[in-house]
């Protein structure tokens, strides 16, 4: 779209956010990376450079990446989090609206710098994670051990704070994902309403249009398939209680999952939770698939 048939002005947009990239989150590659950036909106992604280069969208955004430089899960973390502190101390005046997503202490630096040269601050809300972390302790705190569910109750004690008394009530904007996330924000922060809007995830309607269904073999004659990520937090271990009822009519169903754990102890605690169960020669997970593969 050329300058004179945009009728919007161009703004810079500085994105710093959880995930890795590429990504798979519809949100980031479509909206940003295609509709918006047909509104004149140009964005910078920051982020941990991702090395599956399968699932890269191939769409034009701009990047400041950290390619990972250490096995260390720990001192990778630490080091990511630098690189983030770096570029936007950096690059922040340099746009027009500083947003993060997903990433509550790194907001306070981003909301500061943004105060400072005059720039909109912008969070991005897409799961509560501080809630995530005192919902872990609370339900699995014997099995985190003491150190570990210490430390998890207190970072989501600490984040919470700084989430809702600081970042949120005093971001210029800030966007959540669903209805209840509108009202347990504007609950528990001063932010105004009009300065909150719920940006639900969606799909591609474009990917939807361009699907190529493909071959596939499944397990059994009879299949219950779930798509998505299967963190802790998505709780899909509900499933498997309702399979153990499932095999007692059906012995040969199989619990397709399509997807996988971005943390490998996540799958480790399913997988215990279907040997509790019963039912682990009762399910089948593919791992990540292509996108066609996937809703085939």
């Amino acid at each position: 779209m050329s300058e004179r048939q945009n009728p919007y002005p161009q703004v810079r947009i500085l994105y710093i956010t959880r995930d890795d990239y590429p990504t798979f989150r519809v949100d980031i590659n479509v909206l940003f990376g295609r509709y918006l950036a047909e509104m004149g909106v140009d964005t910078t992604i920051v982020a941990r450079h991702n090395p599956d280069e399968a699932i890269n969208p191939g769409l034009a955004l701009k990047t400041k990446l950290y390619v990972n430089s250490t096995k260390s899960r720990y001192s990778l973390a630490l080091k990511v989090w630098l690189f983030n502190v770096i570029t936007i101390l950096r690059y922040g005046r340099e746009y027009d609206i500083i947003q993060v997503r997903n990433k509550i202490v790194l907001a306070v630096l981003g909301l500061l710098v943004a105060k400072i040269y005059r720039r909109k601050f912008v969070y991005w809300m897409s799961f509560p994670y501080p809630e995530d972390d005192l919902i872990r302790v609370k339900e699995h705190g014997r099995d985190l051990g003491l150190l570990r569910s210490s430390a998890t109750y207190i970072r989501g004690i600490a984040t919470r704070f700084i989430l809702y008394r600081v970042v949120l009530s005093r971001a210029d904007h800030v966007f959540v994902q669903s209805k209840k996330m509108h009202e347990d924000v504007l609950k528990m922060s001063k932010v105004l309403k009009r300065n909150v809007t719920i940006v639900p995830m969606a799909v591609d309607n474009q990917a939807l249009t361009d699907w190529i269904p493909q071959q596939v073999t499944m397990p059994s004659d009879l299949c219950i398939a779930y798509l998505g990520a299967m963190d802790r937090a998505r709780r899909i271990d509900f499933l498997f209680e309702a399979m153990t009822e499932i095999v007692k009519h059906h012995p040969d169903a199989v619990l397709l999952l399509i997807g996988d754990c971005i943390e490998a102890n996540d799958w480790a605690w399913l997988e215990k939770k279907a040997t509790e169960l019963g039912i682990l020669e009762s399910i089948t997970k593919t791992g990540w698939v292509e996108r066609d593969t996937a809703w085939s």
